[in-house]
């Protein structure tokens, strides 16, 4: 069973309507109008404040591991040979 929600006049066209089952997860959102007043408070607040809930820890993963990586990359030996012996000058 699908909701919709209805409110104000778009641009001199009819009322806009949103259908609540396309902002479900898994879905694709389609219609996204964050400036729009009945939207943002029927809809978008609560999906835009979903996605940040999963999308801020990701990105925070996603830094960390690209962080260790570059690190551990620039620290390594940059030959090929493991066990190379270390030169003794004196």
């Amino acid at each position: 069973m699908s909701s919709v929600v209805q409110g104000g006049r778009t641009a001199g066209g009819p009322p806009a309507s949103y259908d609540t089952e396309q902002y479900r997860p898994g879905r694709a959102v389609t219609d996204w109008e964050p400036e729009d007043e009945l939207f943002w408070k029927s809809i978008g607040r609560k999906v835009a404040h979903r996605n940040l809930w999963i999308a801020v820890p990701a990105l925070l993963v996603a830094f960390v591991v690209w962080q260790v990586w570059s690190v551990t990359a620039t620290n390594s030996r940059t030959s090929a040979s493991p066990s190379r012996p270390r030169s003794s000058s004196g």
